[in-house]
């Protein structure tokens, strides 16, 4: 699964500059619209994307006049609402490319790649062993006696899977027998939360010493964290699709087209979320103006 796009120098500032004007020219054609902006476009969108869209949304309000009604959730959670319940939003933005992409074709023609994390060790100036954790000895660390483990709840959110995922094969990747074992102990049912938001809580709360969280929401909250290392724990793709059976398809293409654009970009960069530098549509049917500011890849995965 490709995590980037490898352009030559010339090349990449050529597609920033035109990704830039596209958008800024679609909004443009959005605002001289005669049509009025309507009722708040539904969104439901992974937790861990909080803050950097409550950004977004305020930008692109300014912009368009159109409000969003974010719901923030567990990727997972939000996907059974439009796969069980039938209820899906207007907008889809979840963390996780399986996830979002075990949608199509059913739920969605497209969904476009926009952004990337990875989870890390996340934890505060009170925990125990803060002063001497690093990348290399964090397992040591958290598996110490005494040392308490968050995690989001792997039922409904990624970064909990990927978490679960990552204290299973700690191991085998150290050669420890019953370091698994050790760290699923510290890491109990009290200490895990339903998402990637209320997780940072409840360190931010000084109720747990450590948690495993995507770097950017650990970057948004301003934890001190180390990295895994990448084998230990790939990195996690954020995407973004309007679902086949949404009412609004104009004006809620017209969001990610804002949110793919240069002024887009710029907001998200700011709420320190690692934006890919050439965003990547998959998928059938996907709108000329989403096409324009994407590298497309036709037919899915």
């Amino acid at each position: 699964m490709p995590h980037s796009i490898r352009l030559h120098r010339g090349g990449a500032v050529l597609f920033r500059v035109r990704r830039f004007l596209v958008a800024a020219l679609f909004l443009a054609a959005c605002r001289d619209s005669a049509e009025p902006p309507g009722p708040p476009l539904s969104v439901h969108a992974a937790a861990s994307l909080a803050r950097p869209l409550r950004a977004l949304a305020d930008s692109f309000r300014a912009e368009t006049g159109v409000p969003l009604q974010i719901e923030f959730g567990g990727s997972l959670e939000l996907s059974r609402r439009t796969t069980d319940l039938g209820t899906p939003p207007d907008i889809l933005l979840l963390a996780d490319d399986d996830v979002i992409a075990s949608l199509m074709p059913e739920h969605i023609d497209w969904y476009v790649r926009f952004a990337t994390s990875r989870l890390v060790v996340a934890y505060g100036e009170r925990s125990r062993g803060a002063d001497s954790i690093t990348s290399e000895n964090w397992w040591r660390v958290l598996s110490a006696p005494g040392v308490t483990i968050g995690r989001a709840d792997s039922a409904v959110a990624p970064a909990g899977r990927h978490g679960v995922a990552v204290l299973r094969r700690a191991g085998v990747y150290y050669d420890q027998d019953d370091l698994t074992q050790r760290l699923l102990d510290r890491s109990g049912q009290r200490y895990v939360r339903p998402n990637a938001t209320e997780l940072a809580a409840l360190l931010e709360a000084g109720e747990v010493d450590y948690i495993l969280e995507y770097e950017a929401v650990a970057r948004q909250f301003g934890f001190p964290y180390v990295r895994l290392p990448a084998d230990l724990s790939p990195a996690v793709l954020y995407g973004v699709a309007v679902p086949a059976a949404s009412p609004r398809h104009e004006a809620a293409t017209q969001f990610v087209a804002f949110l793919l654009g240069g002024m887009g970009g710029d907001v998200l960069r700011a709420s320190s979320l690692d934006v890919l530098r050439v965003p990547v549509a998959l998928g059938r049917n996907i709108p000329p103006e989403i096409a324009a500011l994407t590298r497309t890849v036709a037919g899915g995965r």
